[in-house]
């Protein structure tokens, strides 16, 4: 019988994370890691687009954002040398209409007040930071120079091996039940294998830990939401660009070789849908509004793409991280709705501290709690995308 101090469920950046930090804090901890496909082939963590931004519109995800993204930024120092997170500070560029454009100076306001570098430009001061750029239409723009992106697998392999260096034990497998009783889980039960005994679990499995959820008798308001990505090589290359957001949300991210990754939720994508890649849905839907805004890019090789999941917290977008309702020794990191890289080093080291002292002390995370549905308090974010 193997018996933990701690379980985790899920093996992806934000249950490796937190074995991280849980170990980091306490090495004496014996930490577990479940994982169901050791290979991450249709992992969540190392699918995404990659960004970190720190421009929200409320207080709490601007501080989440601003603390890993240092983290980020001394990685080596947390995570060893041996760390390649790939990260790249080229920014974060949005841009604003007529419309939008009161909400961008109070978001650079809040983001300020946070200790967050955020300038609002001119359309023309956004236009020499993208070449081609069509601003006519557009009130100005709002740039983070600190804000960039990741290298999602070199992300996940550096935490998964500081946890492993710290004392973490890797375990494959797919949990389909719990040993529990009165709201105190003994162990999670494998689909093969014998059962797996814990003091404390964490349920970290991205999109799938609302139903993990659901097996122990606790609602979580989270699914699976496919969102596609795709590879582009424009004809005339744009450069180190930051990462654009259209106002339509559509935007784009320099890659290796000159090339774009360009991603926006299109027609096709919902819930609950197959890691199917959509050719069609970036040449019919995509491509016209990216040249619109580029006029360069009406001439690209699209070279491939892919789908990953958002664990999309369907009430109100934000991550839920604490104490699952109903239970006494089981927590809950999920429903980052696209965020869970750049949110993961605040979010987990605080979940640490939560689970290890009963409080949060580095940064109140008390706003993602569970329970705030039950209380009708959602946590609504203006700035997602």
């Amino acid at each position: 019988m193997q018996r933990f101090d701690v379980l985790v469920i899920g093996g992806g950046v934000i249950g490796q994370a937190t074995a991280f930090q849980l170990l980091t804090a306490d090495p004496a901890l014996r930490v577990g890691v479940l994982e169901r496909d050791p290979t991450y082939a249709g992992a969540s963590s190392g699918l995404s687009v990659g960004g970190i931004r720190q421009q929200f519109g409320t207080a709490i995800n601007v501080r989440i954002a601003r603390d890993s993204v240092r983290f980020y930024e001394r990685a080596k120092e947390h995570l060893g040398e041996a760390a390649e997170i790939g990260l790249r500070q080229q920014g974060y560029l949005f841009l604003a209409t007529d419309e939008t454009w009161p909400l961008f100076r109070a978001r650079a306001s809040l983001a300020r007040a946070q200790g967050v570098p955020v300038e609002l430009l001119t359309p023309q001061d956004a236009a020499r930071l993208v070449p081609g750029l069509y601003v006519d239409d557009l009130a100005g723009a709002s740039f983070c120079h600190t804000d960039g992106y990741l290298d999602p697998q070199g992300v996940l392999a550096a935490f998964r091996g500081a946890a492993l260096r710290l004392g973490a034990q890797p375990l494959t497998g797919e949990a389909a039940g719990f040993i529990a009783a009165g709201g105190r889980i003994d162990a999670v039960r494998p689909r093969a294998g014998e059962a797996l005994y814990a003091e404390r679990f964490v349920l970290a499995a991205g999109a799938w830990t609302g139903r993990l959820a659901a097996l122990l008798g606790a609602e979580l308001p989270v699914r699976p939401l496919r969102r596609q990505v795709h590879l582009v090589m424009p004809k005339e290359p744009l450069g180190e660009v930051p990462l654009t957001i259209d106002p339509s949300g559509l935007h784009f991210r320099p890659e290796s070789g000159g090339r774009l990754i360009v991603a926006h939720q299109t027609a096709g994508d919902g819930y609950d849908l197959p890691l199917d890649w959509d050719r069609g849905a970036f040449l019919e839907e995509l491509w016209e509004p990216l040249a619109r805004r580029v006029p360069s890019l009406a001439e690209l090789r699209l070279e491939r793409g892919w789908s990953g999941y958002y664990d999309d917290n369907v009430l109100d977008h934000n991550a839920i991280v604490g104490l699952l309702p109903g239970a006494q020794n089981a927590f809950v990191a999920t429903g980052f709705s696209g965020h869970g890289l750049m949110q993961c080093p605040a979010v987990t080291r605080g979940l640490a501290e939560l689970m290890l002292y009963g409080s949060y002390r580095s940064l109140d995370l008390s706003a993602l709690s569970p329970q705030r549905f039950a209380r009708g308090e959602l946590l609504l974010e203006p700035a997602v995308i």
